[in-house]
């Protein structure tokens, strides 16, 4: 639900129509099943019905085929703009631009064959100044995803009741940084349930503790493709009341997952922690839900 398609065309092989609107800019629909048309000389010499996935498609009416880009590149140096860069530039947020030798340094020129700067010397001494700078963004990204937690902790000194099993809700949030480094942080509040010795007004009791990581990894983020990413994270471990003190336990975990994409931005998430600290206590588990990426 609310998952876009946004869509482009082009090509030598005559005017696209996209469920019977012109495919003269880009246009953006729900993604599903659409009908595309080529016309040509007042006739329809091809049609289809695909099935358009999320994101960026160009729509192309001619030959295409492996190296298609880099011979459009080549035919631009040359002075013959071919109309496929135009429909990739329509889908990006930043313009391409193609630098083409020549006798005077290299020309800087747009997708549809025209000169970036005036001056081709210009270009080749200060060619920076004209091109389209990226926005300085230290985030790039933002995940947020919850789901189910499990795990095993043994506590060697300390509430060693509250060893063993354990399951519970989790919450998590990475932020890519760039250079493939991604910030993360998760939550896991888990319990088990544990049997009373005989002659207690209760049979059991719920024995809980609250794992929380933050960190730094390095991977590929998801955002609509296969992701994973693995790296080193500080845990602490809330314990809670024993013997009228909080218990917290600190240390050091190496913590690894995966995404899986599903649609509108959506993905399933499973991850993997091991770690450990002082006073000889050691834990690990799995999350495991959906994440939701901007």
């Amino acid at each position: 639900a609310g998952a876009e398609v946004t869509a482009v065309g082009g090509g030598p092989g005559g005017a696209i129509y996209l469920d019977g609107q012109p495919l003269s800019g880009a246009i953006r629909r729900p993604a599903g099943p659409h009908l595309i048309q080529v016309v040509a000389g007042g006739a329809v010499p091809a049609a289809a019905l695909p099935y358009l996935p999320e994101g960026d498609v160009v729509i192309w009416a001619g030959p295409l085929g492996a190296g298609a880009l880099r011979a459009e590149v080549e035919a631009l140096a040359a002075g013959r703009p071919g109309g496929l860069l135009e429909a990739v530039d329509a889908l990006v947020d930043a313009e391409l631009v193609v630098a083409a030798p020549g006798p005077d340094g290299p020309r800087l020129l747009r997708s549809d064959g025209t000169a970036l700067v005036d001056a081709p010397g210009a270009a080749g001494a200060a060619s920076t100044s004209g091109l389209p700078q990226p926005p300085a963004r230290i985030v790039r990204a933002w995940t947020i995803g919850a789901g189910g937690a499990g795990g095993f902790s043994e506590l060697a000194y300390g509430p060693v009741d509250l060893a063993g099993p354990s399951a519970g809700l989790a919450i998590w949030g990475r932020a890519e940084l760039g250079g493939g480094w991604i910030a993360s942080a998760s939550l896991h509040p888990q319990a088990r349930s544990e049997l009373l010795p005989v002659n207690y007004g209760d049979h059991w009791l719920w024995r809980a503790q609250v794992p929380a990581r933050a960190g730094l990894r390095w991977g590929l983020p998801a955002r609509g493709q296969i992701g994973g990413d693995i790296g080193a994270e500080l845990i602490a471990v809330a314990l809670g009341a024993y013997e009228g003190r909080q218990r917290l336990r600190a240390g050091l975990a190496l913590a690894g997952g995966a995404s899986f994409p599903l649609a509108g931005g959506f993905s399933t998430r499973l991850e993997l922690w091991a770690g450990g600290g002082p006073l000889w206590w050691y834990g690990g588990g799995a999350t495991a839900g959906v994440e939701r990426s901007w």
